[in-house]
Formats: C-alpha cells, structure tokens, sequence
C-alpha cells in the first residue's frame, strides 16, 4: 500500500518536474483512492516552500507523522528544530530554542504559502 502511495507521488513529481502538462484530477482521484486505505504514515522529508510575495524558495527537512482521520506531526531538523502537531481542531507550533509553543485554531482557509512541495525519501 505505501509502496503504491509512493510510487504515485514519485511519478507525479517527475512528471511535474519535467514540464509535462497532466490532469491533475486524474492523480489527485488516484492518490485519494491509495490515500484513503492508509491509517498510519511516517517519512522523512524535504519541504520546499515558496512565498510568492517574497519571491523566497525555503528547504526544509525533517520527519512527517499522520495517523487518520486527523493527526499529523511535522518534526523538523533543518534549517532549525521545531514541531508542527494538530489534532485535526487545534494546531501547535512548538519552537524549541525560544523555548515556545504558539496554539491556533485549524483553519481549511490557512494560505501562508503558495506552493508547498514534499518530497518523502
């Protein structure tokens, strides 16, 4: 099942990454049907995020847990330490250096990011 899951994501990122123009509903339908046989998940990961107002391009690394309907844990090693963990309602960011844990409401409408883009190796 993982293996599936992985083989989707690899063959969408290629694709993508060699300017293929796909149909985005077809591997977002496909990635769903996988998806949703999962209960539990943990990889690691690079992240890059970019912020279009910026005009910033972010890499970031660390190991993504989830465990449905509706946990997920993001633990961050570069470039700083740091934790992202929601119940699905609440979500907390914790920031070990400062010695900080910010607490917010889960929101559908969060759009802190333009592209986001997950790598799980």
């Amino acid at each position: 099942m993982k293996k599936t899951f992985f083989s989707l994501i690899a063959i969408f990122q290629v694709l993508m990454l060699n300017g293929f123009c796909i149909n985005s509903k077809f591997i977002i339908e496909k990635l769903h049907s996988v998806y949703d046989n999962v209960t539990t998940f943990k990889c690691n990961f690079t992240q890059y995020s970019f912020y279009k107002s910026a005009n910033l391009l972010e890499e970031y690394h660390g190991t993504l847990y989830l465990k449905r309907p509706s946990f997920m844990r993001w633990d961050y090693t570069l470039p700083e330490v740091q934790s992202i963990i929601s119940n699905g309602k609440k979500i907390w960011y914790y920031y070990p250096k400062e010695n900080q844990v910010n607490v917010g409401r889960l929101t559908k409408n969060s759009n802190e990011m333009d592209l986001i883009f997950i790598i799980c190796n």
